[in-house]
């Protein structure tokens, strides 16, 4: 800032050296209690040094004294009544200097008041949320290197002299009124004199209201900028100076701002690319303008925009670059609410415990600045992680932290009306809470609290979404006609309400959850085909949304609701027999699986995405029935798909071959419970150590296979006669279970003498069955000599993560096969590397650790080595910009489900400040949320996206060196001719015969094409 506003990094003792050597030091708090106590007992020419800490009291200076704070970033004075004076200051006669001190919350900040001589010098201080700054009606008042903001008048010249060099100030647009205003006395002259001065952000910079034309200005080298007028005077002979002030500055900061709106503007029509471009132009003139808090707002300004673009790492940057600069001027009310925006990206990335400190912290700020119009900035922070802990599931917790944000709202808005909105969504909350926790009866008290509220105010959404929850409540009270009733209500009321841009309705999320319960009160009442059509409704309204609006305002909620729709909808089809009719919508959902975890990621990743009928943003049911009729006639007649579908009460099977799909088989198990088992599938699995009791431990692991292989398979076997080759299409929990290890032992007593899947067929996975379709349109390999490139144990130069020495020598046993090959290691396996050397390669082997994100899968990671132009995570969304023609992409060494189980554990004991020793039980909604595979389905997909026919990926963290034989004898296969499926077969039968449990064997999984 061209020398403006040095930072406070010294000691103020340091700065201005003691009057005179009798001058003593008066301490607060260590020898007096209060400031006030301290100037009483000062002599004149004292120094009273004000240690860090916050000061509500009101000081009056009638002496020569120096109040030194220790820092102002640290030394708060406040004044305990916002129409008094925080610091009064009237000596007799002699200097009084001010400096290292926050002054805030007066109707007056500092008055200067004094006819004798002597002047009144202020420096590097904070003077901030007072009616008026400084006023100055002394002989002389000299202000340096100080920082104004949030005050209605900054600077009042009411007499006297007045110098302000090396400051800056600015406005909060909603109150200021003027920076500087100049009045002058009637009996001589007054000099306003400003030098290197920042005035930015405000209405009006310099107003001159004198009667009596008495005034004299000078100065130099000043930016200014303000919105309605930089000079006005009512004396037509007083004018600013020449070269007063900087007039290109001026310009560039308006082109800053006029950018600023135009991202703005751009924004709010979707157009976020667009929107981008004109707020990083305005970034780059707030630069070279050398204009921080310009740019600080910028910063979060970009950091909004980043965060709906799914651009987390970058929001979070920009974030803390205007928290650097808030808090070199401890504008604290903005470091809480960029705390809070940094928050919210930590939750979309299911980082709850970051989130919940960050809303914390938001919090006790607000509540430290002791204003009362941060009042409800802190109610908010407090409903934020109200939601946060809602989301996952912690109602208990969550009710608390909402009924303390509706005390607040409904006391604030006995003042202020408005407010009451929010108490009354607040009420929205804490009945969805004690609904949760079964107080029905208290959930519809707080309903019908709110309800009146919304209807006093005339808010349609609020009204809707009352009555909707009441009528729930109805709903379980078996009341059936009520609730549709209550139901028809609340849809009308969300009629009332504005349509958005890139939807068929206004409030699709709350549309699609309306929706829902009407079907489900018409199911009550036998009104099937009235129920279908609101199930087909909200799934038309899920599919109508375009990405950009799902990550903007609807990420928190909507998956599940989306996927309540396509289960309610599915299961009303099986019922009323047209079971075969529902199996695309099992792909219709899917496809709007996916849509949505390209929409949490960022907008480059769902640009151009044609698979499964999604185009710009939005899935095309007409095609995707066709390319599901095209993959089904296209099937080989030796393979079967089965494809599954979970739902919360049932689990569903087709078995669809050549030209044919079975009805649906409706399998008794529901999500709940199916997730149960495969977890204990899994940790059996993984659980196993080498040993004396490694046949009791197989044992175990088969009786559990069984059991899934009697679920899962055996229903359908009927129609697997001749089928050599199943294509597995999971579902939820599913995509976790090894499927090679099931085991068929249909007459033991005891699971000995049977045969694993594995073994009785080829086996490959699909993400979706309209995948096929794609992955086997990109033709056979390029002619000529397979080319294998090899990247394994980078140098990740993270702790968290071991090395994997035994994986370079994997890599390099399989390049050994081939003829040509690449094989980068350590610090040479690098994002960089894979981007440049992937174009041409047939088969490409990452043996690295992996990072799954299952609250936003587009945020998974694979580790590679750190560069100067990387960051060594080679992150989901990243995949899809890679540009691949391999025929396979083998991912070793990662590890899926039960790292983020413990992880997620983890999350909890720090949100509930639970003891780690304790046993900690995810909730319902967080086990939902983490089994949802669809970490495991958006990697594959984009590495499939991005060009390859093939990925296969381990599904736990296997043994090293069975490993390596396996993959070594895999590739050899492959080169003798054998088809993927037929090489992992036979490759995982003779590790098999070596290693029998299925931990060795059973880990890998090939997903795509199996040809």
């Amino acid at each position: 800032m061209r020398g403006i506003y040095i930072p406070f990094l010294c000691l103020a003792l340091c700065i201005f050296p003691l009057r005179s050597l009798a001058a003593s030091i008066l301490t607060v708090p260590d020898a007096y209690p209060t400031i006030q106590a301290a100037v009483d007992a000062a002599r004149s020419g004292d120094r009273i040094f004000i240690r860090a800490g916050i000061y509500r009291e009101r000081v009056r200076v009638q002496k020569p004294l120096d109040l030194v704070g220790e820092d102002p970033l640290k030394v708060l004075i406040e004044s305990p009544d916002p129409d008094a004076i925080a610091i009064l200051v009237e000596p007799l006669n002699g200097d009084v200097s001010i400096q290292g001190i926050h002054v805030q919350n007066g109707r007056w900040g500092i008055l200067y008041s004094v006819a004798s001589s002597g002047e009144l010098r202020i420096r590097q201080c904070i003077i901030s949320d007072n009616r008026f700054g400084l006023v100055a009606s002394g002989r002389m008042c000299v202000v340096e290197e100080s920082f104004f903001w949030g005050n209605d008048v900054d600077v009042i010249l009411d007499s006297g002299d007045l110098r302000l060099s090396n400051c800056e100030i600015f406005g909060v647009w909603s109150t200021h009124w003027a920076s500087v205003y100049l009045v002058g006395s009637e009996d001589e002259t007054s000099h306003f004199i400003m030098t290197n001065c920042i005035i930015g952000l405000v209405e009006r910079a310099i107003i001159c209201d004198s009667s009596h034309c008495n005034i004299s200005i000078s100065g130099e080298q000043n930016r200014m900028h303000a919105f309605e007028s930089l000079f006005k005077s009512s004396c037509s002979t007083i004018s600013l100076p020449e070269n007063f002030w900087d007039s290109s500055w001026f310009e560039d900061v308006n082109y800053a701002i006029h950018c600023w709106n135009r991202g703005y503007d751009l924004q709010k029509l979707g157009q976020l690319r667009e929107a981008l471009i004109q707020l990083e132009n305005a970034l780059e003139t707030a630069q070279h303008a050398d204009f921080p808090i310009l740019k600080a707002y910028l910063n979060t300004e970009v950091g909004l925009l980043y965060t709906q673009m799914g651009l987390y790492e970058n929001a979070i940057l920009e974030f803390t670059k205007a928290i650097d600069v808030y808090t070199a001027r401890s504008m604290r009310a903005y470091i809480a609410e960029t705390q809070m925006w940094v928050g919210d990206v930590y939750r979309d990335l299911g980082m709850y415990d970051r989130a919940w400190q960050l809303y914390q912290q938001a919090r006790d700020t607000y509540e430290t600045i002791g204003l009362w119009h941060y009042v409800s900035s802190a109610a908010g922070a407090t409903l934020r992680r109200g939601l946060m802990l809602k989301d996952i599931g912690l109602h208990d917790q969550a009710l608390d932290c909402f009924i303390s944000a509706r005390g607040v709202f409904m006391g604030l808005g006995s003042a202020v009306p408005h407010w009451l909105l929010s108490g009354a969504t607040s009420d929205i909350y804490i009945g969805d809470c004690k609904a949760s926790l079964g107080a029905y009866a208290e959930a519809l008290q707080f309903y019908d609290e709110g309800l009146s509220l919304f209807k006093n105010y005339g808010d349609d959404l609020g009204v809707a979404m009352c009555l909707n929850r009441i009528g729930r409540l109805r709903m379980m009270e078996g009341k059936n006609e009520e609730a549709l009733s209550f139901f028809m209500s609340a849809l009308d009321s969300l009629n009332e309400a504005t349509y958005k841009a890139g939807t068929q309705t206004s409030f699709p999320s709350e549309w699609i959850e309306l929706l829902l319960d009407k079907g489900a009160a018409h199911e009550s009442l036998n009104q099937l085909v009235e129920a279908a059509n609101a199930y087909q409704r909200a799934v038309e309204i899920a599919e109508s949304i375009r990405g950009h609006l799902l990550t903007e305002e609807l990420k928190h909620a909507w998956g599940e609701r989306t996927q309540n729709a396509y289960e309610r909808l599915i299961d009303l089809l099986y019922r009323i027999g047209q079971g075969s009719s529902a199996l695309p919508y099992t792909e219709r959902c899917r496809a709007r699986t996916f849509l949505d975890l390209l929409a949490r990621g960022p907008v480059e990743a769902l640009t151009n995405v044609l698979e499964e009928g999604i185009k710009t943003g939005v899935v095309d049911p007409e095609r995707i029935k066709a390319d599901l009729w095209e993959a089904i006639t296209d099937l080989p007649d030796n393979t079967a798909v089965l494809e599954y579908f979970v739902t919360k009460k049932v689990l569903y099977l087709w078995v669809i071959t050549r030209g044919r799909v079975s009805d649906p088989l409706q399998i008794a198990i529901g999500r709940a419970e199916l997730l149960d088992l495969v977890l204990a599938y899994r940790q059996e699995i993984e659980s196993f150590t080498p040993g004396a009791e490694a046949a009791d431990a197989l044992l175990r692991t088969n009786k559990l296979g069984t059991k899934l292989y009697d679920l899962l398979i055996a229903p359908a076997e009927e129609n697997l006669n001749e089928i050599r080759h199943l294509v597995v299409v999971p579902s939820g929990p599913l995509h976790y279970v090894p499927f090679a290890a099931l085991y068929r032992c249909p007459k033991c007593d005891e699971p000995r003498g049977g045969k694993y899947l594995g073994e009785m067929f080829g086996l490959s996975y699909l993400p979706s069955l309209v995948t096929l379709k794609y992955v086997q349109q990109r033709g056979q390999p390029t002619a000529g000599e397979p080319r294998f490139l090899g990247m394994a144990d980078p140098d990740t130069r993270d702790p968290r993560f071991e090395r994997l020495p035994e994986a370079q020598k994997e890599v390099r046993a399989i390049a050994a096969r081939f003829p040509y090959a690449e094989v980068y290691v350590d610090r040479e396996a690098t994002e960089d590397i894979l981007n440049a050397r992937t174009v041409d390669m047939r088969y490409i082997v990452i043996s690295t650790h992996g990072s799954f994100n299952p609250y936003n899968p587009m945020f998974s990671y694979l580790l590679l080595a750190p560069t100067e132009r990387t960051d060594g995570k080679l992150y989901t969304h990243e995949v899809f910009r890679l540009r691949l023609q391999a025929d396979l992409v083998t991912l070793s060494a990662c590890e899926t489900l039960l790292p983020s189980l413990r992880e997620a554990k983890r999350q909890i004991q720090v949100v509930r400040s639970t003891p780690e020793e304790k046993s900690t039980q995810l909730t319902p909604e967080m086990l939902e949320r983490i089994t949802a595979g669809d970490e495991l389905a958006g990697l594959t997909r984009a590495f499939i996206y991005a060009g390859t026919t093939t990925v296969m990926a381990s599904l736990w963290s296997v043994y090293s060196e069975p490993t390596k034989d396996f993959m070594v004898r895999f590739y050899e296969l492959l080169q003798e001719g054998k088809t993927k499926a037929e090489a992992l077969q036979q490759a995982q039968r003779e590790l098999r015969e070596l290693y029998s449990h299925p931990v060795y064997w059973a880990a890998f999984q090939l997903v795509g094409d199996w040809r």
